[in-house]
């Protein structure tokens, strides 16, 4: 409940509003929730999918600009709501992605070494003391982003269960997610995927100001990415 209310407090409306009403019965008491239910569809119901070589239509292009204008409002409502934690919890933290990204080394062929080594030598800028730490969900995926079906704007953020306070950036990789498609043959980018990628960023610097540390910023969104490589692969091979 205080991760959902920090999350509501975060970014508004688009979370849902959770209310606990203590429990009911005797001998096994059955705690009682009522959640808001937030308006939308999930976005993988309306992501386009424009053929091989083909241009999205104007309807849908116009959809994707209004979702990404709106994740860059996500992301600065992060930003300007900074947390704090503890020295040695940071520095734990830091342990914790060297390690995940030990384990990536490990399990993906070696053509990845020299782009997991440039990341592993640049973490520690994102648990440096001025760099700052934010609530960062967890599973930023398709599913999890709620629209407008009409419109494209995000009406609604769901499963807050693995939020965690972060360095700010480390959830940015859900972003790519509204940057392209999947399909049979793999995962495409739009044909103006550079243009939504630049709109993203003067979206989010006419909210927050213009952010300098964008070398940093630039280290999070892999290193969230990438190291989420290895649990997700064992998954898939039954590890």
């Amino acid at each position: 409940m205080k991760l959902l209310a920090l999350a509501r407090d975060t970014h508004g409306t688009v979370v849902a509003n959770c209310v606990y009403y203590g429990t009911i019965g005797q001998s096994m008491p059955l705690h009682v929730y009522v959640m808001e239910k937030l308006p939308g569809v999930p976005y993988i119901q309306v992501q386009p999918s424009p053929g091989p070589g083909r241009p999205m239509s104007p309807a849908a292009a116009s959809r994707v600009i209004n979702t990404v204008t709106d994740f860059a409002r996500f992301f600065a409502s992060s930003w300007m709501n900074l947390q704090v934690m503890e020295t040695s919890a940071i520095g734990t933290l830091l342990t914790e992605y060297q390690q995940r990204l030990s384990l990536l080394a490990e399990a993906l062929p070696s053509r990845f070494a020299e782009k997991l080594s440039l990341v592993g030598a640049e973490l520690p800028l994102l648990f440096s003391s001025p760099y700052p730490l934010v609530l960062s969900h967890g599973d930023l995926c398709e599913m999890n982003i709620l629209v407008d079906h009409l419109t494209g704007h995000i009406t609604g953020v769901v499963d807050w269960e693995d939020a965690r306070i972060l360095p700010f950036g480390i959830s940015l990789w859900g972003f790519e997610n509204v940057l392209g498609h999947m399909d049979s043959e793999g995962w495409h980018y739009y044909d103006n995927r550079d243009s939504l990628v630049s709109l993203f960023w003067q979206a989010f610097d006419r909210e927050v100001g213009s952010v300098s540390d964008r070398r940093a910023i630039a280290v999070a969104s892999p290193a969230q990415f990438e190291a989420d490589i290895v649990p997700f692969r064992r998954r898939r091979i039954g590890a």
